[in-house]
C-alpha cells in the first residue's frame, strides 16, 4: 500500500506534468502572462501553488486544447482562440470567454466534444 508521502509526491509529479503541458499549450496559443492569469483566475500561477479552481481550469484548458488540435489542427489554434466566434461565444473571442471561469471553459469543452464526436 502506498504511503501518504508517496501519494503526495505522485500528486506533485502529476501537477508538475500538467503545468508543463499548460505552458506548452500557452506557447501554441501565443497566450501572454496576463491572458494565462485570466484563463486560470490566478495572477501568481507560476510562483505560487495553484488554487483548486486554477488547477481545474488548467485541466479543462488542456482538454480544450486537445479537442481543438483534433478538430482544427495545430497551425490555426492561436488565430482561432483570438477570433470572435458568434457561433460559440457571441462577440467574445474564445480566449475571452474561457477567461470567465471554469464553467465557461467546461462549456467550450462540451461544445468541442460534440463537434469532435461528429467527425
Amino acid at each position: 500500500m502506498p504511503q501518504v508521502d508517496d501519494l503526495a509526491r505522485c500528486s506533485r509529479d502529476e501537477l508538475a506534468a500538467v503545468h508543463r503541458r499548460f505552458e506548452a499549450m500557452a506557447g501554441r496559443w501565443m497566450v501572454t502572462q496576463e491572458e494565462a492569469a485570466a484563463l486560470l483566475g490566478q495572477a501568481d500561477w507560476r510562483d505560487a501553488g495553484l488554487t483548486s479552481d486554477a488547477e481545474t481550469r488548467m485541466r479543462l484548458l488542456l482538454d480544450v486544447d486537445g479537442l481543438l488540435d483534433l478538430i482544427l489542427g495545430e497551425g490555426v489554434l492561436a488565430d482561432w482562440v483570438r477570433t470572435p466566434n458568434v457561433a460559440f461565444v457571441g462577440q467574445l473571442t474564445p480566449l475571452e470567454a474561457m477567461s470567465k471561469g471554469a464553467h465557461a471553459t467546461r462549456g467550450m469543452r462540451n461544445v468541442l466534444e460534440d463537434i469532435g464526436g461528429s467527425r
